[in-house]
């Protein structure tokens, strides 16, 4: 028949497949660009707690504190920063991908499920940890390398 084409079910599913793809890349890539921005932030941050708390870490550093236990000080911090900000984020994102899939079902008429699985919430804690320890260690190393002495001359 003229004018008549036929396609194939599975080179329309490798197209379908194919733009999933893409757009999971496209989205892959903001996150990541997201995290760096507010990571970068963070590490501000963390950098300004060091600087407010020089007299603190000086007394400390004077009292027998090591390095170790100034580094470990601020990662723990940082970590904790991250997951005051990862609870109502996973909350909110999930609450978010319920109110969308089901506008989403009745926009399209489709049986499309969101599922918020284990794997995801406990790759969300994995990266806030990663996330804490990441944008933490420069401080950290900052604030236990000063000198003790230039610290409490500074303040």
């Amino acid at each position: 028949m003229p004018g008549v084409s036929i396609q194939h079910q599975r080179r329309s599913n490798v197209r379908i497949t194919q733009r999933n793809e893409t757009a999971s890349a496209f989205l892959w890539m903001i996150l990541g660009l997201l995290i760096l921005v507010s990571g970068v932030c963070s590490m501000n941050t963390m950098f300004f707690a060091v600087k407010e708390r020089m007299e603190e870490i000086s007394i400390r550093k004077a009292m027998g504190a090591t390095r170790t236990d100034l580094i470990l000080q601020f990662l723990l911090e940082g970590i904790q920063t991250s997951y005051i900000a990862m609870i109502p984020a996973l909350l909110a994102g999930s609450g978010i991908a319920m109110l969308l899939g089901d506008y989403v079902r009745e926009a399209l008429l489709s049986g499309f499920p969101i599922i918020i699985s284990k794997k995801t919430v406990l790759t969300t804690v994995i990266v806030a940890n990663l996330y804490g320890i990441l944008f933490s260690l420069l401080p950290s190393y900052y604030g236990a390398r000063a000198n003790a002495v230039e610290m409490l001359r500074f303040e």
